[in-house]
């Protein structure tokens, strides 16, 4: 029995972690980043499906959409303040721009 096996069902439980496609958990494996950030969203239940993300987010040269954690990498890398961010009862986020301040309504703030 694994030292960590009982901290490890406790998360799949949580749903933060939901093991490899095999069913099956590496423990004593390197931790990738893209597997970290996945945690951290599922724990914050931060959820953002690829076909949500806005077409203004700035996107990386290192990591095609395609990629299995490209929605959590997107989710924890970019800054909230710019969009309105609905939830679904899912609670996945559907993000959408602010709109820009008029002049008008940044002078009058001044």
């Amino acid at each position: 029995t694994h030292w960590a096996l009982s901290y490890i069902n406790s998360a799949a439980t949580r749903g933060w972690v939901q093991g490899f496609p095999d069913g099956t958990f590496r423990p004593d494996e390197r931790t990738s980043r893209a597997q970290v950030v996945t945690v951290i969203n599922r724990m914050l239940q931060r959820i953002l499906h690829t076909e949500d993300i806005p077409e203004d987010i700035a996107t990386f040269t290192d990591l095609p959409r395609a990629h299995w954690a490209y929605a959590d990498i997107v989710e924890a890398s970019t800054d909230h303040d710019r969009y309105n961010v609905a939830v679904r009862p899912d609670g996945s986020e559907i993000w959408s721009p602010k709109a820009a301040a008029t002049s008008e309504a940044s002078q009058s703030a001044a």
